[in-house]
């Protein structure tokens, strides 16, 4: 019995702290993203850093913010 309580604990703490470390990388991609798009608007509309701003916004949102909000959602402690 004494077993399954420290399995119980310790399943409790991984998951906070995977909850934690999602939260904070959501938050971070939200703040990065609008510096992003600012840095985007003021290339120029066919240019190869407006490709590289694509490219970065497209990785951060794909890449870090939706898969950070899903383990945030998915992942609470109980």
């Amino acid at each position: 019995m004494n077993s399954l309580t420290n399995f119980m604990s310790n399943l409790l703490l991984y998951s906070k702290a995977v909850h934690l470390i999602a939260a904070f990388d959501g938050v971070a991609g939200l703040f990065y993203l609008p510096r992003l798009f600012a840095y985007h608007a003021q290339t120029g509309v066919v240019t190869t850093q407006a490709e590289t701003f694509k490219a970065m916004e497209r990785q951060l949102l794909n890449g870090i913010m939706n898969p950070a909000i899903v383990f945030f959602v998915i992942v609470q402690p109980f």
